[in-house]
């Protein structure tokens, strides 16, 4: 039996054209789940004008400041990961807030920590390796010295000797220093004062916790630099570009500025993929061709990150199809005149070729 695949070359391009629904402009969101609620839809020009927050990006720089304790004064450049990581309260997601945002946070933060801190009776402060102490003794002042907690956590004195001090409370010192002082004199009232601490850990219930200084809940943030930020566009241009957003633009002006429309680029349906206000993903679907010619005046200034995407027209899918399925399959009728039906015999019983025009 004589199999036969007939092709009409004009007629594929016909249906396929006309087969294409055509795509209507507007703005739109992925699927929701199905017990959310959709947003009110606005115009493109009110997404494109609102006066939205600017949020911290990955290599901005700030500076997080303490107005009443500048030793704390730090400056950061956002890493990758988008955090941050100051005293006492660790890392904190900077990247995606407002400096406003991050400045609320880290000023409940500061002030959680000394709000959920034990009294001062169960609290005690264990002496470290580095501590610098003053030891003094009001009878015996040639006895005065001043010491730092070696790294074996002891001390050196003249009378006492080595003793070790990390680990103890400075009263426990105070009780121990005295006693070993009560051996040459009877002036042994020494008094331990903790002149320079290492850190600010306590002990409390068994515990290990931090004190924060006062005064590190008044904490601002500023923003101190940040990359320019930009804007791309892709698909069917001359020259698909990410371009520094250096002021407001028209989606005309940004096509422009990627060297304009190819001749298969379809300027009816470009899109414009865009982060909406409350954080969800939004499509911006415009006719920009009608802008073109004059019949409409629709164009809206595009958003820093906005992503221009010029798709193809149903013609050029319908040539790349031809290129790479019909075409290589069949090379002659790449030259055909249109309007040609090619008849291929792919009985392997025979090698007939037929052409007919109609």
């Amino acid at each position: 039996m004589r199999n036969l695949i007939v092709v009409g070359s004009m007629l594929v391009l016909t249906a396929l054209s006309a087969c294409a629904p055509s795509r209507p402009t507007g703005i739109f969101y992925p699927p929701a789940a199905d017990n959310a609620t959709e947003p009110e839809l606005a115009a493109p020009e009110t997404f494109a004008t609102s006066a939205a927050p600017y949020l911290i990006r990955t290599a901005d720089q700030i500076d997080v400041k303490f107005p009443f304790r500048p030793d704390f004064n730090e400056t950061f450049t956002i890493p990758p990961d988008g955090k941050i990581v100051l005293p006492f309260v660790g890392p904190i997601s900077a990247a995606g807030k407002s400096p406003a945002e991050l400045t609320s946070e880290l000023e409940t933060d500061f002030d959680n920590l000394n709000k959920n801190l034990p009294p001062p009776t169960a609290r005690h402060y264990n002496i470290r390796v580095g501590d610098v102490i003053d030891l003094k003794n009001a009878d015996e002042p040639q006895l005065d010295e001043t010491v730092t907690v070696r790294p074996d956590g002891r001390i050196s004195l003249v009378f006492v000797g080595s003793v070790i001090a990390e680990g103890k409370t400075p009263e426990q010192l105070e009780a121990e220093l005295r006693r070993g002082l009560s051996k040459f004199t009877s002036h042994a009232d020494v008094t331990v004062i903790m002149h320079t601490m290492n850190t600010h850990q306590f002990v409390a219930n068994n515990r290990t916790m931090v004190a924060p200084l006062g005064d590190l809940d008044n904490v601002q943030v500023v923003l101190r630099a940040f990359p320019p930020p930009r804007y791309y566009v892709g698909g069917e241009v001359l020259r698909p570009s990410e371009l520094p957003y250096s002021g407001p633009i028209s989606i005309l002006q940004a096509l422009f500025a990627a060297g304009g429309a190819t001749p298969s680029g379809e300027l009816r349906t470009v899109v414009v993929l865009r982060k909406g206000d409350d954080g969800r993903p939004m499509i911006i679907v415009h006719d920009l061709k009608a802008e073109i010619d004059g019949t409409a005046k629709t164009d809206f200034t595009l958003k820093p990150f906005d992503i221009v995407y010029v798709p193809k027209t149903q013609i050029a899918k319908v040539q790349d199809f031809l290129n790479n399925y019909l075409y290589s399959l069949f090379p002659m009728l790449k030259n055909s005149s249109l309007g040609f039906s090619f008849l291929y015999d792919i009985n392997p019983s025979t090698s007939t070729t037929t052409t007919t025009t109609p």
